[in-house]
């Protein structure tokens, strides 16, 4: 029901805090969302989530201020970094921008996505980093183009939002700015310095016990981008866990409290049907939510307790002093493969439509849920969607998978092969397969302990001595031969990388990390680097060799482990003999036997 956002709203501002200004407005905001509900209705939802609300007051008799503890064995986070050098590389992924097209209840539904499937999207990960997507034009597969409406829409990589009637469409124009951080203030509190002022405000150290931090800072401060809790020697201490709220910790549970109670009150009212109508009933809650004395800021200060691994001596608050904003344009094409009719699954059944918006059939049956476009399912049955006849097939099968060359693969029994059919239920190959498999934009196929790379047509072409395929990396799929050599495939099935190699790593940042073809064993097995093309960027004398990222790599050689570029340089000799490596990406940290700590550009967190 709608009203469940009200008090979920609730619920969010009691248990996470707010900056103090805004309350009045969200309650108004959602307030508006009980529009159309009537009082029964409204009543229920609130009786349902009243439940989960009860519930969680018992979090506030266990907040960090009560679980202070000794931490003898300390960990530690890396330093925080402004990192500019990922904006060039945040654009240039949104220039490979695309998007999915469904329909829906007679909506057309558009979720973005990035062409570059093994690019993790970093802004995900940084908080010094803001984007903005202002779409600007819409192009329609009819010949339209509309500008006067697009101002309604969404851009989203990740989640579909509408975009108007169902319409086929081409592409989209979009306006994308990037806000990032280009200088930053740092502020030092200790409990030897315990008060700071900043900007026109204070920042106060309260308490610090062990690993135990609570401050307050002044409501006209903004909001810190970080906040590190340092020990003795000045290191980084692994965050455990935060509470940030308008008020001291200590009274949080009562306030919440109050809140309960007040719905509480709201419910028995509407029990007495004490309101004549839901607008009485929003005009008493706007009216009596706000004297609740969770909206009353009475310190002007902002609560923040913080918990770490290890003991804290002193804290350091990082701020925002200037950003900076690059604007480009960028065109999305669509990713969706429609012929000329669209198919779209209504409370009703299946409505077929052209191109131009025009009903031509529909198919009645409310439980339909579309595999693709043509194939469907339900809780007992698959079924096709059979445009000549105008009526929806059923079909007594064990299993259909959707694949992006537009191809299904239908097993007929459980246990049994996979046999390709094309969107018309027809079958496009004779050839069985054991189990079919996409990586990327390919589609590979298994028979008879044999690999096959599988076209649009549903041809498959022989993937000769193949024994195993990898996972797509960087836009290249491993192989192995039976006698456990490796080699790498490209998207197409093309062996650009012969079977060679006694083992491989994955393609990043272009380069891929193999040891050499030598098998005579009386000779140490070394690593080298290649490109995508096969060829040699890098000579085979690492003794151990791990992925490119940010353009370093972590190699071990003459002993030690090494930072190397991408011309082979060392950038930074560790003179350590044992590494070990957490995390993935960005977030990559390299540890090493001298208790020494790296980020992922090569960076020294700990020494």
């Amino acid at each position: 029901m709608k009203n469940t956002l009200l008090i979920a709203a609730l619920f969010l501002i009691c248990s996470c805090g707010s900056s103090g200004n805004g309350d009045q407005e969200v309650i108004s905001d959602y307030l508006s969302e009980m529009d159309g509900e009537n009082l029964e209705e409204v009543k229920e939802g609130m009786k349902e989530n009243l439940k989960g609300l009860k519930s969680f007051i018992n979090f506030f008799d266990n907040t960090f201020s009560n679980e202070i503890e000794f931490i003898e064995d300390e960990s530690f986070d890396p330093v925080f970094k402004n990192d500019t050098t990922i904006v060039p590389v945040v654009i240039g992924q949104v220039k490979e921008a695309q998007f999915f097209q469904k329909f829906k209840d007679y909506k057309s539904h558009i979720e973005f996505e990035f062409k570059d499937k093994d690019f993790i999207n970093p802004v995900s990960t940084i908080k010094t980093i803001r984007e903005y997507y202002k779409p600007q034009k819409i192009y329609y597969n009819n010949g339209t183009i509309d500008i006067d409406s697009i101002s309604k829409y969404d851009v989203s990589f990740e989640y579909d939002t509408v975009w108007g009637e169902p319409l086929l469409i081409d592409s989209i124009d979009v306006e994308y700015t990037i806000k990032y951080l280009s200088t930053y203030d740092e502020v030092i509190v200790s409990l030897d310095q315990p008060k700071a002022n900043y900007n026109g405000g204070e920042i106060l150290i309260e308490k610090i016990k062990d690993n135990y931090v609570y401050i307050t800072a002044s409501d006209t401060l903004n909001a810190p981008l970080k906040i590190e809790g340092l020990n003795e020697e000045g290191k980084v201490l692994h965050s455990k866990g935060y509470s940030y709220t308008d008020r001291e910790p200590k009274e949080e549970k009562e306030v919440f409290a109050e809140m309960i109670e007040f719905l509480e009150e709201t419910i028995e009212k509407l029990d007495n049907q004490e309101f004549k109508d839901t607008k009485e009933l929003k005009s008493y809650i706007k009216k009596n939510a706000s004297k609740l004395d969770y909206f009353k800021d009475n310190d002007g200060m902002f609560h923040r307790e913080l918990y770490y691994d290890g003991t804290v001596k002193k804290v350091k608050l990082y701020f925002a002093k200037k950003y900076e904003k690059k604007k480009i344009q960028f065109t999305a094409t669509t990713n969706t493969k429609f012929g000329k009719m669209i198919y779209m699954p209504t409370e009703n059944g299946i409505s077929v439509m052209d191109k131009k918006n025009n009903e031509l059939f529909s198919v009645k049956g409310s439980d339909y849920y579309p595999i693709n476009d043509r194939f469907y399912e339900d809780d007992e049955h698959y079924y096709h969607l059979n445009i000549k006849k105008k009526r929806m097939d059923t079909l007594f099968v064990y299993d259909i998978e959707s694949y992006e060359n537009g191809l299904v693969g239908i097993q007929k029994k459980d246990e049994g092969d996979y046999k390709l059919y094309s969107k018309d239920n027809k079958e496009v190959s004779k050839q069985e397969y054991t189990y079919l498999v996409e990586e990327g934009n390919s589609l590979f196929g298994r028979s008879n302990f044999k690999y096959y790379h599988i076209d649009k047509k549903g041809k498959g072409t022989l993937l000769k001595d193949v024994e195993e395929l990898g996972d797509m990396a960087g836009g290249m799929i491993s192989i192995k031969n039976e006698n456990y050599q490796y080699g790498f495939i490209n998207e197409k099935g093309k062996i650009v990388i012969p079977m060679i190699y006694d083992k491989v790593g994955n393609f990043s940042d272009g380069f891929v990390q193999v040891r050499n073809e030598d098998n005579d064993y009386e000779t140490p097995d070394y690593y080298g680097y290649l490109n995508k093309k096969g060829k040699k960027v890098l000579g085979f004398k690492y003794e151990r060799a791990h992925e490119f990222i940010n353009g370093i790599a972590l190699v071990k050689y003459d002993g030690t482990y090494k930072f190397i570029d991408k011309k082979g340089e060392v950038w930074i000799d560790t003179k350590s003999k044992g590494a070990s490596i957490n995390g993935k990406g960005r977030e990559r940290v390299y540890s090493f036997n001298d208790g020494s700590k790296y980020d992922s550009y090569g960076i020294l967190i700990t020494q």
